[in-house]
């Protein structure tokens, strides 16, 4: 059990979705924190390998060059002039 105290126009907001969603105002708070931690997760995920790939001083590949490894590159677009 969590009590909370809002800013009355965070309040006046929440109460406002909420209402028109037909949902409660806890459920959006619910929400809300689970994509926030769901967030903070993939940051660290994020940091984590990151600081491996600094550490292990590998090679980045350019994007262009992961693409066309992975048969996902674009065709060239140009125009032939007549």
């Amino acid at each position: 059990m969590l009590t909370l105290s809002l800013p009355q126009e965070m309040d006046s907001r929440l109460a406002s979705l909420a209402s028109n969603a037909g949902r409660t105002k806890s459920d959006f708070v619910v929400d809300a924190l689970s994509a926030y931690f769901e967030e903070i997760s993939d940051a660290e995920l994020a940091e984590t390998a990151l600081s491996r790939f600094y550490t292990a001083n590998e090679k980045a590949i350019p994007l262009t060059e992961m693409e066309r490894r992975l048969g996902l590159a674009m065709p060239s677009l140009t125009m032939d002039r007549v």
